[in-house]
C-alpha cells in the first residue's frame, strides 16, 4: 500500500460527498430557471391574443351597459311613486320572499327585475284600478351588491358596490396589489345567476394602468383573483422546507479523501 506523504503532486484529491448548501443550491437555481422559462412563456402574448381579449372585455361591459340598470335584490329599498295618485306612493323594503306589497294588487314580486320593468308591470297592472297610472320606481338603497376581492392584495376583503365599478378600482379600494402579485393575469370570476356555471375572465391590469388596455365593469358577486407569482410561492418554499429546518448556526464542510493517483 501507498503511504500519502504531503505535497505529493501526483495524488488527486476528490470530493467524498457533497454539503447540504450543494443540493439547496442545485434545488434553488433549477426553480428560478424553471420560473424564468415559464414567466417569460406566461407573460408573452401575440398582438391577435390580445386583440381577442380585448374584444371580448367590450362585449362583456356592452352587455353590463345594456343590462338596463342592476336587478333588484332581497333587502333593497324600492320607492314606488304615483304621479297622479300621490296617496298611493311609498317606499317599502324587499322582504325575504323578494316581493312588496302595494295597494290593490297586493304582494309584487320584485326581486330579479330592473326598475324600468317593474315600472312598465305596475303600469299593466293599475291600469285596470286608475286613471293614467304614471309610476315611477326608484331603488333609494343598495343590499346585496358585493363583489370579493382576494388573492396577492393588501387587504383581500368584501367591497359593496353602490355605484358603477372597474376591477381595477376594486382592487385599489382592497388597498392594490402586493409587489409580488402576477397583474398582467388578473382574473375575474363571474356568474350572471345563482347556480350559473361561472365564467372566466382575464384581465392584464399593466396595460389597464398604462393606458393600452379595457378595464371590466363588475357585476354584483364578481369575484377578482390577482395571482402569486412564482417567485414569491418559492421564498416561501425556502423559508418553509430550508430556513425552518436547517439551523441557522450549523455549519457545513466539504470533507475529502485522497487517493493515489494512476499512472496512464
Amino acid at each position: 500500500m501507498k503511504k500519502y506523504t504531503p505535497g505529493n503532486h501526483r495524488d488527486v484529491i476528490t470530493p467524498a460527498c457533497f454539503s447540504i448548501f450543494n443540493i439547496l443550491f442545485i434545488i434553488v437555481i433549477s426553480a428560478l430557471m424553471l420560473f424564468c422559462f415559464s414567466g417569460c412563456k406566461a407573460k408573452y402574448r401575440t398582438s391577435e391574443q390580445k386583440s381577442a381579449v380585448q374584444k371580448r372585455i367590450r362585449l362583456h361591459n356592452l352587455e353590463v351597459v345594456q343590462s338596463d340598470g342592476y336587478p333588484i335584490n332581497y333587502g333593497d329599498v324600492v320607492e314606488v311613486k304615483f304621479l297622479y295618485h300621490s296617496t298611493l306612493s311609498d317606499r317599502m323594503r324587499v322582504r325575504p320572499d323578494g316581493c312588496i306589497s302595494l295597494p290593490y294588487l297586493q304582494d309584487v314580486k320584485v326581486v330579479g327585475k330592473t326598475p324600468s320593468q317593474l315600472r312598465k308591470e305596475l303600469i299593466d297592472a293599475y291600469s285596470h284600478e286608475l286613471k293614467n297610472p304614471d309610476i315611477t320606481v326608484v331603488v333609494r338603497e343598495f343590499s346585496g351588491r358585493q363583489i370579493y376581492v382576494g388573492g396577492d392584495v393588501k387587504n383581500p376583503q368584501m367591497i359593496n358596490m353602490n355605484t358603477p365599478m372597474t376591477t381595477l378600482q376594486a382592487i385599489i379600494m382592497a388597498g392594490d396589489v402586493l409587489p409580488t402579485a402576477v397583474t398582467s393575469n388578473v382574473l375575474v370570476l363571474r356568474a350572471d345567476k345563482p347556480g350559473d356555471s361561472p365564467e372566466l375572465l382575464e384581465l392584464d391590469l399593466d396595460d389597464v394602468r398604462n393606458g393600452e388596455g379595457i378595464d371590466i365593469l363588475l357585476q354584483p358577486n364578481d369575484v377578482i383573483y390577482v395571482p402569486r407569482s412564482f417567485i414569491a410561492d418559492l421564498g416561501d418554499f425556502v423559508e418553509l422546507y430550508i430556513n425552518r429546518i436547517v439551523p441557522r448556526n450549523m455549519s457545513f464542510t466539504f470533507f475529502y479523501r485522497l487517493r493515489p493517483a494512476t499512472n496512464y
